[in-house]
C-alpha cells in the first residue's frame, strides 16, 4: 500500500470522527518528557537509517518499530486531535482511536493491507512506551513456530502487539488494548 492510501483512509476515519463525536475527544496532556521521547525517537531512527543507507548493520525490526511509533505520535495528532506522549495512560488514547477504527471499519471498508498497516503503526507505539517502562526487544516472526507476526520480547513475555492491534481494530472492544496492557503490567509487576 502506498502513503496516499494511508492518508486516505485516516481522512476519511477523521472525517468519521467529526461526525460520530462532534464534541471531540478528551484530548491527553503532551507533556515536556513526551515530545522529549518524541524527538529522542528520531534522532534514534535518523541515525539507524544513515546506517542502513550506507550499508552498516542495524536491527531492521527495532528500526521499523521505531518509525511506526513516530507515524503513530503524527498520525494521531493530525486525525484524531490527540497527542500521544508515551506515558501509559496514552494507550488509552490509543484505546479510543483504535475504538473509532473498528467502527468505522464498515462504512469505510479498508484493505485487509490498510488494516494491518494502521495494527502495526498503534503496536510500534505501544511497544515503545512498554520499552521505556520495561525494556525489551521486537523478535522476527521467524524465531516462532506458529504465524502470529513479530513480537515485543519483555524478560520471558512475549507480546504480539500487532495481532492484537489488529484484532481489535477488526473485532471490536474484545480486544480491548488498555486492558491487555493492564494485565501485562500486573504480571510484571509480580514478578
Amino acid at each position: 500500500m502506498n502513503g496516499f492510501l494511508f492518508i486516505l483512509f485516516t481522512t476519511l476515519i477523521t472525517t468519521s470522527l467529526m461526525l460520530l463525536y462532534p464534541s471531540g475527544i478528551s484530548e491527553a496532556s503532551h507533556s515536556t518528557n513526551g515530545k522529549g521521547i518524541y524527538n529522542q525517537l528520531v534522532r534514534e531512527y535518523d541515525m539507524d537509517k544513515g546506517k542502513l543507507d550506507e550499508g552498516e548493520a542495524v536491527n531492521k525490526l527495532e528500526l521499523m518499530f521505531k518509525g511506526y511509533a513516530l507515524d503513530a505520535v503524527d498520525v494521531t495528532k493530525q486525525n484524531f486531535n490527540k497527542h500521544l506522549d508515551f506515558s501509559e495512560e496514552s494507550i488509552k488514547d490509543v484505546e479510543a482511536c483504535l475504538d473509532i477504527l473498528s467502527k468505522t471499519r464498515e462504512k469505510y471498508k479498508p484493505s485487509d493491507e490498510e488494516t494491518l498497516i494502521m495494527a502495526k503503526t498503534y503496536a510500534g507505539y505501544i511497544g515503545q512506551v512498554i520499552k521505556l517502562r520495561w525494556g525489551g526487544d521486537w523478535k522476527d516472526e521467524k524465531d516462532y513456530s506458529f504465524d502470529n507476526g513479530p513480537a515485543l520480547k519483555v524478560k520471558e513475555t512475549h507480546l504480539f502487539l500487532v495481532s492484537k492491534v489488529y484484532r481489535r481494530i477488526v473485532n471490536g472492544p474484545e480486544d480491548n488494548v488498555w486492558h491487555s496492557y493492564l494485565s501485562f503490567k500486573m504480571e510484571q509487576e509480580g514478578k
